[in-house]
Order: C-alpha cells, then sequence, then structure tokens
C-alpha cells in the first residue's frame, strides 16, 4: 500500500482578518441592540454572524479557484441564506409584534451590506457603514426630543438653507471676479453670505437649548471660523458686549496660535513683538469677559424676552456687501501703493479676514517683497482692525451708554497691539 502524500495548503490570512474583522463589525450593531434592552431583537452573535454572510458572500470568489463551480454555487447560496433569515425574521417579528418597526430588519440588512464591502475588500468603508448605523441606533430619543422639539417655524428655515448650500451654491461662478482688480469673487462673498446664515441658526439653536451660556459658546466657537460673521449673527440675541469680547478673544487666539504656528519657519526674532503683543491682547480679553460675565449673571439676563428669527436674510445681506466692499477697497490699496500700500491693505484687509491678513504678509516677507519688520506691522495693524471692526457690527444695537462700554472694553485689549505697532514704525 503506496502511502499517502497530503500537501499542507498555506493559510489565507487575508481572508481570516476580513472574517474577523466583518464579524466584530456586526457585533457591533449587535452590541447596541443588547444595550437598547430588546431582548427579541438580534444580539452580539446574530447580528455579527449576519455580517460574517456578507464577508464570506463577497470574499470567497476572491480566494476561489477559477473557473470552479464554487465559484458562483458558494456566493450566491450564502446571498440566499441571509435574505431567506433576514425575510424570516421580518415575517415573524410582525406576526408577533403587530405594529413593530422595520429598523431591526433594516439594520440587520445593514449589517450583512457591511460584511459585503469588507469582504470586497472595502474594509474602511464596511467599518464606517457599521458605526454610522449603530450611531443612529443609539441617538433615537435624541432625535425623537429633536423632532418634537422642532417647529415648522424652525424647519422652514433649515430647508431654505439647505436650498442656498446644496442647490443655490453648485450653480454660481465661484471664480467668477470683480471686473476692475479681480479682487472680489463670488466663491468668497457666497462663503461669508452662507457662514452669516450658518451661524445665524447656530445662535438661536444655542439660545432655545442653552440660553444665554449657549450664546456665550456660539460667541466664541463662531469667531474662531469668522468672528466678524459671528458677531452680526449673535449681537441681537445677546449682549452685544459679550458676544464682541467673547468672538474677539476667540480671534486673537487664532491669530496668536497661526502666527506661532509659522514663525519657527519664518523670522523668530521679528515676529517676536507681534506674538507678545498677541498674548497680551488675549490675557485682557480673558479678563475683559471675566469681568463682563460677572456683570451679566448679576444684572440677569439680556435674552430674555428676545424674539429671535432663526436665520435673518436681511442681516446677511447687509453683512456681505459691507464684507465685499472693504475686501475690494483693501486690495486696491494695496495694488496702488507700495509699503505703505501694504500697511494700508493689511489695516483695512483686518476689517475682513485678519488671519488672510497674517498668511499674506508671512508669504510676502518670506519671497522678499516685503521686510519683516513690517510684516510683523502688518500683522498688528490687521489684527487691531479686526478688534475695532467689531464695533461697528454691534455699534446697532447699542444705546449710548453701551456704546460707550463697548469702545472702552475694546481699547483695552487694542493698546499692546497699538503699542507694539508703533514701536515697530519708528
Amino acid at each position: 500500500m503506496l502511502p499517502v502524500r497530503v500537501t499542507a495548503q498555506p493559510v489565507d490570512l487575508q481572508l481570516l482578518v476580513k472574517l474577523a474583522v466583518g464579524f466584530l463589525a456586526g457585533a457591533l450593531i449587535g452590541l447596541e441592540r443588547e444595550r437598547a434592552k430588546q431582548e427579541s431583537a438580534p444580539g452580539v452573535r446574530s447580528v455579527g454572524f449576519t455580517s460574517l454572510l456578507g464577508t464570506l458572500t463577497a470574499a470567497l470568489p476572491l480566494h476561489l479557484p477559477a473557473g470552479g463551480a464554487l465559484l458562483f454555487v458558494a456566493p450566491v447560496s450564502l446571498a440566499l441564506t441571509a435574505v431567506s433569515i433576514i425575510v424570516i425574521y421580518a415575517f415573524e417579528r410582525a406576526r408577533v409584534e403587530r405594529g413593530a418597526g422595520i429598523t431591526t430588519q433594516l439594520s440587520l440588512a445593514l449589517a450583512y451590506a457591511s460584511g459585503l464591502l469588507i469582504g470586497a475588500g472595502l474594509v474602511v468603508e464596511g467599518i464606517a457603514l457599521c458605526f454610522l448605523t449603530s450611531l443612529a441606533l443609539a441617538i433615537k430619543l435624541n432625535v425623537r426630543r429633536l423632532v418634537e422639539a422642532v417647529t415648522y417655524r424652525e424647519l422652514l428655515p433649515m430647508l431654505e438653507l439647505g436650498v442656498i448650500v446644496f442647490l443655490v451654491g453648485p450653480l454660481l461662478p465661484f471664480d467668477a471676479t470683480d471686473p476692475f482688480i479681480n479682487a472680489v469673487t463670488v466663491g468668497s462673498l457666497y462663503t461669508f453670505f452662507v457662514t452669516i446664515l450658518v451661524l445665524s441658526f447656530a445662535g438661536y439653536a444655542a439660545l432655545k437649548l442653552k440660553g444665554s451660556k449657549g450664546i456665550g459658546y456660539a460667541a466664541f466657537f463662531g469667531g474662531l471660523a469668522n468672528s466678524e460673521a459671528a458677531v452680526s449673527a449673535l449681537c441681537g440675541v445677546a449682549d452685544p458686549t459679550v458676544v464682541v469680547t467673547l468672538a474677539n478673544a476667540a480671534m486673537l487666539v487664532r491669530n496668536l496660535l497661526i502666527v506661532a504656528a509659522l514663525a519657527p519657519h519664518s523670522n523668530p526674532a521679528a515676529l517676536g513683538p507681534a506674538l507678545l503683543a498677541l498674548g497680551a491682547s488675549v490675557a485682557l480679553a480673558y479678563v475683559a469677559y471675566r469681568v463682563v460675565a460677572g456683570r451679566e449673571q448679576t444684572e440677569g439676563g439680556w435674552v430674555a424676552g428676545v424674539n429671535m428669527q432663526p436665520i435673518s436674510f436681511s442681516l446677511a445681506v447687509k453683512s456681505t456687501a459691507l464684507f465685499g466692499l472693504t475686501l475690494f477697497f483693501s486690495a486696491l490699496a494695496a495694488v496702488s501703493l507700495g509699503n505703505a500700500g501694504v500697511l494700508a491693505a493689511s489695516l483695512l484687509g483686518g476689517l475682513v479676514s485678519s488671519s488672510t491678513v497674517i498668511f499674506s504678509v508671512l508669504n510676502l516677507a518670506s519671497g522678499g517683497y516685503v521686510t519683516w519688520s513690517v510684516a510683523a506691522t502688518a500683522i498688528l495693524l490687521s489684527t487691531a482692525a479686526a478688534v475695532a471692526n467689531k464695533i461697528l457690527y454691534a455699534w446697532p444695537g447699542l444705546s449710548k451708554r453701551g456704546r460707550r462700554k463697548l469702545v472702552a472694553q475694546q481699547l483695552i485689549f487694542l493698546a499692546p497691539l497699538l503699542v507694539a505697532a508703533a514701536l515697530q514704525l519708528r
């Protein structure tokens, strides 16, 4: 009798990894179902096995010999098995629990789909689908509360904002510029306009959910993105003094971080005065906010009785017009004049976007077009202008006493910037 020779086949580690990931991804969805205390719903093992079936369905054809009968039979059989299980479960649950929803059945189908993605080699996409499914299942109660809280008056502006962003936006010629000096683009105006609307709605939502405390968060984090837009959107629903102080504090922090990040690659010695002045202004802005916030808590809430609109299109149009005019004239000053033009343009540009000015002058200095001293001065002037311009945005909504208080507060943390700029110009 001849000995039987057995040839060991190499283990396909790639297939094993896909199977393990497929099961764990589905188990994540099952874990959420178990944590939701739905005893009749499939749990970790059931949903994990469903995802594993999907992984096998897609992966086996990639690892079987070409031309074999199994290449067609295996995936079709596995797919029919998975579909049959989901259909039988859906039928049985509908029979036992009349009026039950189809969320669990859909989660099983999505688990199978994620397994298919993982088996086909789209591992990241399959895992992302599982996380998205689990998140959607987990936030059910929060979504229900949100739906119950949203009124038609609030839903309509959300739909209008969606139309502007997703339907109108893609149709606009973003690269089209003004016919004079090609400085103002349609894209920059549209982006600013949408930012105003988004921050306006965010301020409304923050006011509704958190009261005056929510407005504080909206003012600061909105100021990090676009301080002018944040002030324009929020001054109507909170004390403009607090909004301006928070937005300016966020803008100063942002500019300080930008200069600190770029200084090592530029000229740290020349930019040192700008860094010190920005740091001092940030500290003074923080102190001013603590004083103003403490006074607001003792004097009562500004937001009481405010009838705020979710979105103000008139505010967005006016603010965007101001933005476009300022951008145009600042660019005109830079083109018409020399070194003085750079400083004048920086001063005017700071009224629109001080961070843009910072990037621009540092690039000019790196290219040798201006000295580092001029660049540092331009940074200080643009930031000072960005601090001062909030007064213009908040001015209409303040009384005479409020205007004096706002100007005095802004002058306090304008001082380090102006002093440092004056020393640079000597």
